[in-house]
C-alpha cells in the first residue's frame, strides 16, 4: 500500500517521496521507481528527510505500515503545519508525541475505506495508471496457488511487491 501510495503521489507531482521499509528489495524497487528509500533499521528517516528539506520536514505523510515505530516517528519526520494520514490499521494501540502535534500544529487524519464516489475516481483513473501499477505486481499466480501467496510475502528473497491472485487461470 506504501509504495502505491508513493508511485502515485509521484505521478501526481510530488517533488520528493520517501519510502521507509525494512525490506532491502522494497526498498531497491522504490529507487528503482524514482522514489527516496530508507531503510528504517540502519538509516534515520527523520535526518534524511530534513536534510533534503532544507530543515523543514515532510509536507504529508502516509502511515502504511501499523508499527509502532512509525508512530513515534510520524510527527518527528513531518513540518509545521504538516498533515498526517493514517492509512495503516494498527493492531495494537502505539504511542504518539501528541505534543508535536499541538505545537507543529500538524493535522493528523485518519482511513478507513472508500466512498463509492473515490471508488469511481479510482476506476476512472486505471487506464491512465496502468503502467504505474503493473509496476508493483511482481507475480500472479493461479487460484489453486493462493494458499501460498502468504510465503512468499514472508520470503524477502522472492522479492514479491504485490501478488495477484488469477481466478480466471484456476
Amino acid at each position: 500500500i506504501g509504495m502505491i501510495a508513493g508511485l502515485m503521489l509521484k505521478r501526481l507531482g510530488a517533488a520528493k517521496v520517501f519510502i521507509s521499509d525494512i525490506n532491502q528489495n522494497r526498498l531497491e524497487k522504490a529507487r528503482e521507481y524514482g522514489l527516496i528509500p530508507v531503510n528504517s533499521k540502519t538509516g534515520d528517516l527523520e535526518k534524511i528527510a530534513k536534510e533534503l528539506t532544507g530543515g523543514e520536514g515532510v509536507d504529508v505523510l502516509f502511515e502504511c505500515s501499523g508499527s509502532e515505530f512509525a508512530s513515534l516517528q510520524m510527527t518527528k519526520v513531518l513540518r509545521v503545519s504538516g498533515t498526517i494520514c493514517m492509512v495503516a490499521v494498527h493492531k495494537a494501540q502505539h504511542k504518539v508525541d501528541l505534543r508535536d502535534i499541538n505545537f507543529k500544529e500538524q493535522t493528523l487524519t485518519g482511513t478507513r475505506v472508500y466512498t463509492k464516489e473515490e471508488f469511481r475516481q479510482a476506476v476512472e483513473y486505471l487506464p491512465e495508471a496502468e503502467d504505474l501499477l503493473k509496476k508493483v505486481i511482481t507475480h500472479v499466480v493461479p487460484l489453486k496457488d493462493a494458499p501460498s501467496v502468504f510465503g512468499m510475502i514472508a520470503d524477502e528473497n522472492q522479492g514479491t511487491l504485490k501478488v495477484l491472485v488469477d481466478c480466471q487461470n484456476i
